[in-house]
């Protein structure tokens, strides 16, 4: 089962390359494929507009389509055999509007317990890095498999989490109209626990205790922020961050109101927890 949505931003495109044109409000332009540069005939259209009802047209034989007007919105063109393409509204340069179509890419995966090789439900987020073509989808892992259809060619990067594991990250290579096989194996989360005090040793409550791992560590930024990454201690001053990614340095802090404590370093095993870190604010 699919969940999340395709992220657009600004200037995204998922599947070519785009030059926009307004002549007035209308919105102009021809398909074509990419590989062969003839036009893609009754490929379908269809504007999007913040607010506002969807228009929808397809392409004639030479390729061509008109939509009667467009203010700020969303222009999706799919066809038979291509992948789809998006791109936000109004351009930011550019007359005619032209879609180059190349054919879609998929992923297959699987999900599975790195030791005992058990699938594992969870869910994976795959973000395709384009220079034009922008796209992020999430995945369930139902069973321990996952797949990603029609998507763009280039570098992405995979990012998977499960309860009860560390998140897993890593990057691979998305061909033209081919489907990639990656096997995700997940271990088992690690966690750290302790207190935050302040300068007389009285506890500390409403700290945010936070987690980063060493800029040598793939993914080091995105590992941060996912799972539980962070924590606000108890009236008590204690904390607890689980969903840690075993085996190798992570540094914990704490702060509250502009004063941060010194960093901590750690190193724990899978399923694993290291108890008992102090942390104080000045």
């Amino acid at each position: 089962m699919r969940v999340g949505i395709r992220g657009i931003g600004i200037a995204v495109l998922l599947a070519g390359t785009v030059s926009f044109a307004q002549s007035g409000r209308k919105i102009t332009g021809v398909v074509v494929a990419a590989a062969t540069q003839r036009p893609v005939a009754n490929a379908q259209v269809q504007y999007e507009e913040i607010g506002r009802a969807t228009q929808t047209t397809v392409t004639d034989s030479k390729g061509r389509f008109e939509i009667p007007s467009g203010a700020e919105g969303v222009v999706t063109v799919s066809a038979r055999s291509f992948g789809t393409a998006r791109r936000a509204w109004p351009p930011r340069m550019g007359r005619e509007l032209q879609f180059a179509l190349v054919p879609p890419s998929g992923v297959n995966g699987t999900l599975a317990d790195m030791v005992t090789g058990r699938a594992v439900e969870g869910i994976v987020t795959l973000s395709v890095r384009h220079p034009v073509n922008l796209v992020s989808d999430a995945a369930r892992a139902a069973g321990g498999t996952f797949r990603f259809d029609d998507l763009p060619p280039g570098p992405a990067v995979l990012l998977a989490h499960a309860d009860g594991y560390a998140p897993y990250f890593g990057e691979l290579t998305i061909d033209t109209g081919k489907r990639s096989d990656v096997r995700i194996r997940l271990l088992l989360e690690a966690a750290a626990s302790g207190s935050v005090l302040d300068a007389a040793g009285s506890a500390v409550a409403g700290a945010r205790v936070r987690v980063g791992y060493a800029y040598t560590l793939p993914g080091h930024d995105l590992l941060a922020g996912v799972a539980r990454g962070h924590a606000v201690t108890e009236s008590d001053g204690a904390f607890r961050v689980g969903g840690l990614v075993p085996d190798t340095p992570i540094g914990v802090q704490a702060e509250l109101a502009g004063r941060r404590s010194d960093v901590v370093t750690i190193n724990v095993g899978p399923g694993m927890e290291q108890p008992n870190i102090v942390l104080r604010l000045p």
